[in-house]
């Protein structure tokens, strides 16, 4: 990667299930560039913040889904759910926020997804920095049940 100027390395990945070939087997250009579309302003990709709450190691937020929510589209159209990987960039983009700083990530550690998350439901998300082993705790979960918890190891 050193031997390469900056402009040269890609900026933004996608990993989508199988390659948009068209009827006669082709990929063509113009399906590829759909793939990195943004998505339409009417379509939010980030919770609605509801409250937040300042704690003693961290923070917790209090948040909704929005029921048009972008990242709904096509993950299981007949009962959508929130994409675990959403909620990851949810946890990482509040971690940023709160810390100031961009976070650089070495592991993530016991992830786990207890229970889905659908359109329209609130939930709080509770995010605590261990400082002695630099490892970012989080829990996003209602009064009901736990979502998702995991722990995010970043360099100091």
């Amino acid at each position: 990667m050193h031997d390469f100027e900056p402009v040269t390395l890609p900026r933004l990945w996608r990993f989508p299930e199988a390659l948009p070939y068209n009827t006669q087997g082709k990929v063509a250009a113009e399906d590829l560039l759909s793939l990195f579309q943004e998505p339409p302003l009417d379509q939010p990709t980030d919770p609605l913040l509801l409250a937040k709450e300042d704690t003693k190691a961290g923070y917790v937020l209090h948040y909704k889904v929005p029921e048009n929510l972008y990242y709904l589209r096509g993950h299981f159209p007949q009962v959508p759910v929130v994409p675990g990987v959403c909620q990851l960039r949810w946890v990482i983009q509040s971690i940023e926020t709160y810390s100031g700083r961009t976070l650089r990530l070495t592991a993530m550690e016991a992830v786990k997804f207890h229970h889905i998350l659908l359109p329209g439901q609130s939930f709080f998300l509770e995010v605590r920095l261990d400082r002695e082993s630099s490892t970012w705790v989080y829990r996003i979960f209602s009064d009901e049940q736990t979502f998702a918890s995991g722990r995010l190891l970043v360099t100091p």
